[in-house]
């Protein structure tokens, strides 16, 4: 079966050096195998190659292949995936479809995460890889709460 392939792109083609990006709302993406069926001759030949997605939370500094999960999304079916307009991404999914929850940041310096996304298909599952590993993004830096404005007119009498 043809190997699957993805290459993640989390609203930037993203290198490590792109621009941090908080509170992610869509994800970006290529799939060689979003529209193809399996080949005549082969288990499971005319059924689609790819039926599904599934995004894992990492830390940024994880190894994309072999580092601890933060969370695990759920199985998202592949007919939530809609066209993003963008050549070298040409698929997206809304951040919420992918089931996973940035922490709350509560510090200036928040924890930077990365989604690796998977395919899913009657063949089994792609592989971890920084080639399904999106950019790095945190949750938003939290604003501090401005005083309320002083009281104005004060007059005793």
């Amino acid at each position: 079966m043809r190997r699957l392939l993805l290459m993640v792109c989390a609203l930037l083609l993203a290198t490590r050096v792109s621009a941090q990006v908080a509170n992610p709302s869509l994800i970006q993406f290529s799939s060689a195998d979003q529209t193809t069926t399996i080949p005549a001759g082969q288990v499971n030949a005319g059924q689609p190659t790819l039926t599904s997605y599934q995004a894992l939370l990492l830390a940024a500094a994880s190894d994309a292949t072999t580092g601890p999960i933060v969370q695990t999304g759920g199985v998202i079916p592949k007919t939530a995936v809609v066209a993003s307009g963008v050549t070298n991404s040409p698929y997206q999914l809304p951040f919420s479809a992918l089931g996973l929850t940035i922490p709350t940041c509560t510090t200036a310096t928040c924890p930077q995460y990365t989604v690796v996304l998977l395919a899913i298909g009657p063949g089994g599952i792609s592989l971890r890889g920084v080639g399904a590993e999106s950019n790095p993004f945190t949750a938003a830096v939290p604003v501090a709460t401005a005083p309320p404005a002083a009281p104005g007119n004060v007059i005793v009498k």
